[in-house]
């Protein structure tokens, strides 16, 4: 599971209130994911991309994506599940490129 009260959470909402004081608004997109099939086998797997969000729409300006827009194969990585390769970030940025100007431009 996902703990919103973790000290990651607590530096996001603190980097989030600093930004916004200097007038940045902050918009979140879930983070890059090496997927696999097992993976929907888990309750976890459901329940925390709808805390990430939530917690996005709580403290940030907004949310942008779907949580299927972060699934890779693993091919779209180099040699760690947390890194995307040149061909992973490019899709990636195209997509998130594709969602940002639909929600805010």
């Amino acid at each position: 599971g996902l703990d919103k009260s973790c000290q990651g959470f607590t530096r996001l909402k603190k980097f989030f209130h600093q930004a916004n004081s200097k007038g940045v608004k902050v918009v979140g997109a879930y983070p890059n994911l090496c997927y696999w099939v097992d993976y929907e086998n888990y309750p976890s797997f459901h329940e925390t991309p709808k805390k990430i969000k939530s917690f996005f729409e709580e403290h940030a300006f907004g949310f942008v994506g779907k949580f299927k827009d972060s699934h890779f194969t693993n091919d779209y990585f180099f040699d760690t599940e947390n890194h995307l390769n040149h061909e992973g970030v490019k899709i990636r940025t195209d997509n998130l490129i594709i969602n940002l100007k639909s929600h805010y431009f």
